[in-house]
This record gives C-alpha cells, sequence and structure tokens, in this order.
C-alpha cells in the first residue's frame, strides 16, 4: 500500500535545504547585490524573487525523487505543485520587476547579466533534475548560480556595469573555492586513508584564491580581490585545519563570518 503522507501535509508547509553553506550562499549574494544597488524598490522585488526559485530546489528534488522513493511516493503531488508555485511566482515577480524598468531593460549590460544568470541557473536546475546537485560540481554550480543572481540584483537595482560584474566574479569564485574545500576537509576527515589531493587541497585552492584575485586587483579594484582573497583564503585554510566534525562546524561558522566582512568592503 502506498502512503498517503501528502494527504495530512498542509500545503503550505515546505521542505528546505539543510545545507547551511547555500542558505550562508544565498543570504550573502543577496545582501551583496542590494549593497550597491542604487535603487532599492527593484533590487528587492528581484531579490524576493531569487529566495522563491531557491525555496522551490528542494520540493523539486523531492518530487522527482532524488530524496528518497518513500518521500517522492508520499509527498510527491504536493512537492511538485509547491515547486511549480514558487518558480511561477518567481517569474511573475521578476517579469513584473524587469517590465517596470521599461527602457533600462534593454541596456546591454544588464540584458549581459540576465543571460549569464540565466545559463548558470539552467545549469543549477539540471544538476537538481538529474540528481547531481549534492555532487562537488553540483553544489559549485549552485554556488555560482547564486551569485549570478546576487549580480542581476545590483544591476537592476541600478548598479554600475562594472561592479555587477565585479560582484559575480569576486563571489562565484569566493563560493566557488569554499565549496571545493569544504568537499576536500569531508573527504579527509571520513577517510580512513585520504588521498594525496585531499590531504593537500588547501595548497592549490590557496594558490588559486592569489592568483585569481590579483586578476580582480587589476580588473576591478581592490573591493572585489579583498572579497576573494578573504572568503576564498579563509576556506583554503580552513580545510588545511580541519580534522574532526566540530572542526568543520568550526570553520563552517568562521567561512560566513568572514562573507559577512567581506560585505562591507563594497
Amino acid at each position: 500500500m502506498q502512503p498517503t503522507v501528502s494527504s495530512h501535509l498542509p500545503w503550505w508547509r515546505l521542505t528546505l535545504p539543510r545545507e547551511h553553506g547555500a542558505w550562508v550562499q544565498l543570504a550573502v549574494a543577496l545582501l551583496a547585490g542590494l549593497r550597491v544597488a542604487r535603487r532599492p524598490g527593484p533590487a528587492c522585488g528581484i531579490a524576493v524573487a531569487v529566495v522563491l526559485l531557491f525555496l522551490a530546489r528542494e520540493p523539486l528534488a523531492v518530487a522527482l525523487g532524488h530524496r528518497s522513493r518513500r518521500r517522492q511516493l508520499a509527498e510527491g503531488p504536493l512537492r511538485r505543485w509547491q515547486a511549480a508555485g514558487l518558480a511561477a511566482t518567481a517569474g511573475v515577480i521578476g517579469i513584473a520587476v524587469l517590465v517596470l524598468q521599461g527602457a533600462a531593460l534593454f541596456e546591454p549590460h544588464v540584458i549581459q547579466q540576465l543571460v549569464v544568470a540565466g545559463l548558470i541557473g539552467g545549469a543549477s536546475v539540471w544538476t537538481v533534475w538529474t540528481n547531481r546537485d549534492r555532487t562537488p560540481s553540483g553544489e559549485v554550480v549552485a554556488a555560482c548560480a547564486v551569485a549570478s543572481l546576487g549580480a542581476v540584483v545590483a544591476v537592476v537595482g541600478g548598479a554600475a556595469p562594472l561592479v555587477a560584474q565585479m560582484l559575480l566574479f569576486a563571489w562565484s569564485g569566493a563560493f566557488a573555492l569554499d565549496t571545493l574545500a569544504v568537499h576536500a576537509a569531508k573527504i579527509r576527515m571520513l577517510s580512513a586513508a585520504p588521498p594525496l589531493w585531499a590531504r593537500h587541497a588547501w595548497l592549490p585552492l590557496l594558490v588559486v584564491t592569489g592568483v585569481s584575485g590579483l586578476g580582480l586587483l587589476g580588473q576591478g579594484g581592490p573591493a572585489p580581490a579583498a572579497t576573494l582573497w578573504l572568503v576564498g583564503g579563509a576556506g583554503a585554510l580552513g580545510a588545511a585545519v580541519v580534522r574532526r566534525p566540530r572542526h568543520l562546524l568550526a570553520v563552517g561558522v568562521a567561512l560566513a563570518a568572514v562573507c559577512v566582512l567581506a560585505l562591507f568592503l563594497w
């Protein structure tokens, strides 16, 4: 007999992502976009649409059976409606905000950021659809998608084109590096004989952080470079010191604090 849990769940009760890092990345990316926006109204509208899209990810994964077959049978219809409703509401809000921008919507830098966010966001949806969203590559794509949406918040809010572009590069790079650092730390922590690359992943991550920061320094000035150095460097160093689960939690809290600190650089 198939479970009928969905009939007893209120329609408004969502299933939420359990990854704390994803919530931190979402909050930081949106706050970064809002911080540099010069028109807070449109920026807040896009931010609300982004939050709704983020909330649609987990119901979609449950509906597709990627969390468990039991949950798909029990909650599938409800979660499908939730995912569709959240995505549709986000689309309506986003389109309304963009239409109200009038001629500003057709400026090349706005179109560029929308296209970039659409492509990366589409790739992130594909990772959820194919059950790759919790792999290292899937989480890196999701991190870059969140950063690209933060850049959309900035550019729709009237931020200068270069500022929005640097926001995308700095935060997507920082989030991606931190995601890889955390995965390497988990492998080293949970394996009795971790591979060589996992034991020393912090070193190439630190090198990539330094070189990428120099590139951003030449293109966009000190704020994006310092953001990448602070956040990416903290992730790389955190991967070097993790030995036990409680160390991983402490590193996660430290990374969140560094991200908040980096917001004040913009």
